[in-house]
């Protein structure tokens, strides 16, 4: 009894040591990152890719997107993300990459399984075809 409860206090002590950081690190699914010219050939040759853009309607009126994207704000997409396809590509954009990963780890932890994140400045400067649509915000 007296090894077990020595145990138990050893195995106590070592998890209380680990940081929330460690643990949050170890659990949370990695996203991979796309580049424009990864991101341009992925539009161009695979059928099953939904884009979709978190960035707000404004952002998309004056920077642009592209064609076929929908449109989740990323203050929407924890309660929104399940109007997205489980069985296809995911590429999730943003202007410089981070919203669009928040919104790709959300999906990863919900089961999507082929989710990428992309900043769409590098695309924009690259001179990529680009939509401007009127959006209301």
């Amino acid at each position: 009894m007296r090894a077990l409860v020595s145990s138990l206090c050893f195995l106590t002590l070592t998890l209380s040591a680990c940081s929330s950081e460690t643990i949050t690190h170890v659990v949370t699914p990695s996203v991979e990152t796309l580049t424009a010219d990864q991101l341009r050939q992925m539009l161009e040759n695979d059928p099953n890719v939904v884009f979709v853009d978190v960035r707000s309607s404004l952002e998309i009126q004056y920077d642009g997107t592209v064609k076929g994207f929908i449109h989740i704000p990323i203050e929407e997409f924890e309660r929104r993300y399940s109007e997205l396809p489980k069985d296809k590509t995911i590429i999730v954009a943003c202007s410089m990459g981070a919203r669009s990963g928040r919104a790709a780890k959300i999906l990863k932890e919900h089961g999507y399984q082929h989710v990428y994140a992309v900043g769409m400045r590098e695309y924009q400067a690259k001179g990529y075809p680009l939509i401007h649509p009127k959006l209301s915000e």
